[in-house]
């Protein structure tokens, strides 16, 4: 989280690349998916076969997410019917 305030009030691309990587670095994600992963297996035979499934899926969500934060931004103004104004999202 640190990384990615750094990258937002960074005031040279050479700065921002680096905060980039020092998130990269210390992001512990992938332990936590194969963790869970090697849990929720029930055959070790299947193991191989779900830890290749995990790039895919993370590159997915690397595209679903942002996309779906693109077009929830400003629900005021996207989608007036459903989010009034004057209400919590306004």
């Amino acid at each position: 989280m640190a990384s990615l305030i750094l990258v937002g009030i960074t005031w040279n691309y050479w700065v921002a690349l680096a905060c980039r990587a020092l998130g990269g670095a210390l992001n512990r994600n992938i332990g936590a998916i194969q963790t869970m992963v090697s849990e929720l297996i029930g055959r070790p035979e299947h193991e191989p076969r779900a830890y290749a499934i995990i790039p895919f899926v993370w590159s997915i969500g690397t595209i679903i997410g942002p996309t779906i934060q693109g077009l929830l931004a400003k629900p005021t103004e996207g989608y007036s019917s459903l989010f009034p104004a004057d209400g919590l999202f306004g």
